[in-house]
């Protein structure tokens, strides 16, 4: 179903600039904390209260070599055509709103490439879509990247209580690595914990050539 949108332009791969920063806060807020994270599969909310990410720390991410925000972004006037499962249209229609000039974010994530891979982070799909498989899909297009740039793997972090999300990982063929990293627990930037010093656990995919 998602090739299908992406052929037929409802759905749109890219890279973010620094216009793109408000709509990419308002989907990553919405998808990791609050009550509108609550209305996907998995959320932070009960971990954490305050925002995931703010205007300075995106602009910065853009403005470091080797560092790109991905998206996935529906174009609202190309709703109109037909799908062999129009499920998901309806739910992009109710996103959008009557306004058809709309270009609406629906999925995104931070990458950077560096010498230990290509780590994702923060990544977000809208949590009235999170059922469609827009977090699969990304992570494939993540190890279509890695492969392309001879990157050994694929990594992220998560936050150690998040058993459903760490679970989901696993499912995708992500292993523990046994690093554990350190939260910013007392950063208000990154939110402010409800259950005391978190820490993030290391998961990773290797990369093969030959894949």
């Amino acid at each position: 179903m998602l090739n299908e949108l992406l052929s037929k332009g409802i759905l749109r791969l890219r890279y973010a600039n620094s216009s793109d920063i408000e709509q990419i806060l308002e989907l990553v807020n919405r998808s990791y904390r609050g009550e509108s994270s609550r209305v996907g599969w998995t959320t932070e909310a009960d971990l954490l209260d305050g925002q995931r990410t703010d205007h300075p720390m995106l602009e910065s991410l853009l403005n470091q070599s080797n560092n790109f925000i991905f998206l996935i972004e529906c174009q609202a006037h190309l709703l109109h055509q037909d799908i062999s499962d129009d499920s998901l249209i309806t739910i992009l229609k109710q996103i959008v709103g009557p306004d058809k000039s709309k270009k609406i974010l629906v999925a995104c994530a931070h990458l950077e490439l560096t010498e230990m891979g290509l780590y994702f982070g923060m990544l977000s799909v809208h949590p009235c879509i999170q059922s469609f498989g827009l977090g699969r899909f990304c992570i494939e297009q993540f190890k279509a990247l890695a492969k392309s740039k001879d990157a050994s793997r694929v990594w992220m972090t998560v936050i150690e209580q998040r058993q459903d999300l760490i679970a989901y990982y696993e499912r995708r063929g992500f292993i523990r690595t046994g690093f554990v990293h350190p939260f910013p627990n007392h950063d208000p930037r990154y939110g402010i914990s409800k259950v005391g010093d978190l820490k993030l656990i290391e998961m990773d995919q290797k990369i093969s050539k030959y894949q």
